[in-house]
């Protein structure tokens, strides 16, 4: 059987989600089945201002989904409750706790993700002990407003600088993913895309389809 870190290696689809997903898509466990079925190989459950004990019970809904569907998942942020659910990873930010900490929480078993916005947290992420970096955003983006911009040259020298995988984020949509993939883009991790989506699936599909392609 293989293990999470060589799960991840294969990932090529990584979807965020959150509760404002339900207004348009259903509960989160259907949605977990929508975006697995379409070929989502992780799922990402970012809650940034839900109370612990509303996002505990959220979590475990999406982490019971996630391993009833095959799919990998890691909570954003917060690694003692990642660890509590039995998530099979955490995501933290530069501005967050730091990789070693994170580690030290989770277990060396676990995924450890980490948002990246220029070389240089790109390089300490993965000497801290990231196992992939989360690179954005690439483009504006609705789910986030304060996101730093990282230019599509700099995307391209973090993905050449780094062993471990580099998943794009940031804005990411139908419209944008060719001039993604002709710079040598090969992992991307979208949120708006879906969330605005009439059909969740379908636009899921979509991506895979296309990374499948390369």
């Amino acid at each position: 059987m293989e293990d999470l870190k060589e799960r991840l290696g294969k990932s090529k689809l990584y979807a965020i989600i959150s509760h404002e997903f339900e207004k348009r898509h259903g509960r989160l466990d259907v949605i977990v089945g929508k975006l697995a079925n379409a070929g989502v190989d992780i799922i990402q459950l970012r809650e940034k201002r839900m109370a612990k004990k509303k996002l505990i019970e959220e979590a475990k809904v999406v982490a019971e989904a996630c391993k009833r569907y095959g799919v990998l998942f890691v909570l954003n942020d917060y690694p003692e409750i990642a660890e509590y659910i039995g998530a099979d990873g955490v995501h933290i930010g530069a501005e967050d706790l730091s990789v070693n900490r994170a580690r030290e929480v989770v277990g060396d078993s676990k995924i450890v993700g980490f948002s990246a916005t220029n070389m240089e947290e790109a390089i300490e992420g993965e000497n801290a002990g990231a196992d992939y970096l989360g690179v954005g955003a690439i483009f504006p983006t609705s789910t986030k407003s304060d996101a730093k911009m990282v230019s599509e040259i700099l995307l391209q020298k973090i993905i050449k600088a780094v062993d471990i995988p580099v998943f794009a984020i940031g804005g990411i949509n139908m419209g944008n993913l060719a001039r993604l993939i002709d710079l040598g883009v090969s992992r991307i991790a979208i949120s708006s895309a879906l969330l605005f989506s009439d059909d969740i699936k379908k636009t899921a599909e979509f991506f895979r389809k296309r990374l499948d392609s390369l």
